[in-house]
């Protein structure tokens, strides 16, 4: 079963907001590349371009005197792209709902077992980490996880800190939520409007086509679904983007689809037709060295991340981002099977973007 949310959820969108402010802050550049290629009407385009914009300005500008603050917790920290924030308050987007009391909650009640766990499941998210019965955890534990890590020593430094420190951190990303939060609901009549399309419209899709089904098609992404349901919901921020949070164990909780409010039915706001980006794209991969030894070897085995930094030498979070470039231009698809992300080559999609990239150049000859 999928629900199609009528709301957005304010903490997780004050944590996008917050996240784009220090590491992208880019919102006119990355609207108007996009115009061109929405599907829908241009006045629609402009209308909701418009809203995003005044939502997003809104929120940074009455942010500027906690910049320093902001950049501490929400930049994203080397190749693994940590963030304290995140640590803080065990945010997870699969919790719809949470108010942040909630999420004081979660980490008061943590054992310290949870709390580990927490924090690796963070900071390397494609593995699901499992407590062994009669280990200790504690802050040693964490230290000695930390130095198996690619992450810089400042960096390890600042993550104990709030592993020994959780609630004194805690209080102070909260106050930037809060402010957040606060902010976005004084753009109430926009967020309304954003709101109302995004509903019609997926409420309406859902019931011309299997979104299940569409999701596992054009993403390239296949796991055992919830027997809870499904369910989507609206991110304004990431206008573009697709997100999936998913939950492992026999009492697995709905699955959480997150659909930018630009994005349509093919899960995208580009054009069928291939383009310039995605010519220079595939280009891109093609004189990769690394990505190039990456298809070769899961086109002879279906491997995981671990398994395959192993025998190329290079580090999960390196093998995680040539791989999020990979899925994307579709020459390799993913599945997710208890917990653990697992990579195959996609051969059809391959062919498909090489029959497409022939097709690009002989229309330049038209």
């Amino acid at each position: 079963m999928i629900t199609v949310t009528e709301h957005l959820d304010l903490v997780n969108e004050a944590y996008y907001i917050l996240c784009f402010m220090v590491n992208k802050d880019n919102l006119d550049e990355g609207l108007k590349r996009k115009a061109s290629a929405y599907q829908k009407s241009k006045e629609l385009y402009d209308k909701k371009s418009k809203y995003i914009k005044k939502i997003y300005n809104h929120v940074r500008d009455n942010l500027n005197s906690d910049r320093e603050e902001i950049e501490y917790f929400f930049k994203k920290r080397g190749e693994e792209w940590v963030d304290y924030a995140t640590l803080s308050l065990c945010w997870n987007p699969i919790n719809l709902t949470y108010t942040l009391d909630n999420y004081e909650e979660l980490i008061s009640n943590q054992t310290e077992g949870e709390k580990y766990k927490a924090f690796v499941d963070i900071i390397e998210p494609n593995e699901n980490v499992n407590l062994e019965k009669d280990k200790v955890y504690n802050v040693e534990t964490l230290i000695n996880y930390l130095e198996e890590t690619s992450l810089e020593s400042d960096v390890c430094f600042e993550i104990i800190k709030i592993y020994r420190n959780r609630k004194k951190y805690f209080d102070r990303v909260r106050k930037i939520m809060e402010r957040a939060i606060k902010l976005l609901q004084d753009s109430k009549e926009e967020i309304s409007f954003l709101e109302n399309e995004f509903y019609q419209y997926w409420t309406k899709k859902q019931e011309e086509i299997d979104l299940n089904d569409l999701l596992e098609k054009q993403i390239n992404v296949h796991w055992s679904h919830s027997k809870k349901g499904t369910i989507i919901t609206m991110s304004i921020i990431n206008f573009t983007t697709v997100t999936i949070a998913l939950e492992y164990g026999q009492d697995m909780r709905e699955e959480v689809i997150s659909f930018g409010t630009m994005v349509d039915d093919n899960l995208s706001i580009t054009r069928k037709d291939i383009e310039k980006d995605q010519v220079l794209k595939i280009g891109k991969v093609l004189a990769d060295k690394s990505k190039i030894e990456i298809l070769e070897l899961i086109s002879k085995k279906t491997a995981f991340g671990k398994e395959i930094a192993s025998e190329l030498n290079l580090s999960t979070a390196t093998i995680s981002y040539h791989m999020s470039v990979l899925v994307e231009i579709g020459f390799v698809k993913i599945e997710v099977i208890s917990g653990r992300v697992y990579y195959h080559l996609d051969s059809d999609r391959i062919h498909e973007n090489l029959d497409n990239l022939k097709l690009y150049f002989d229309n330049l000859q038209i």
